[in-house]
């Protein structure tokens, strides 16, 4: 299935965002999917309200978009790591009908 991951990673520079893109897309690709396609949605920009993660306020973020296709046990797994890393504010996936 094509899977949109839509991502607010923490504002730790270009490098940490490049590695937290990186991982997610190895991820897939170790699990026999295939990326499609990745989007920068902007840095720093201000959050639409306040986000407690990881025991920290966010009021701004890095959004990014991942765009795949794998297995649904494939993606539930990506999300929940994803979920669990402390460089993500949140993360979520929309499955996409081609």
């Amino acid at each position: 299935m094509l899977y949109e991951l839509v991502c607010i990673a923490r504002n730790h520079g270009q490098d940490g965002v490049r590695d937290l893109v990186r991982q997610s897309a190895l991820f897939v690709l170790d699990n026999n999917g295939v990326v499609r396609g990745f989007q920068n949605m902007g840095a720093n920009l201000p959050l639409y309200q306040r986000i407690k993660a990881h025991q920290e306020w966010h009021t701004h973020g890095w959004y990014w978009a991942m765009q795949f296709d794998s297995s649904p046990s494939t993606m539930q797994s990506l999300l929940t790591n994803l979920k669990l890393d402390e460089r993500v504010v949140r993360a979520t996936t929309i499955s996409i009908k081609s």
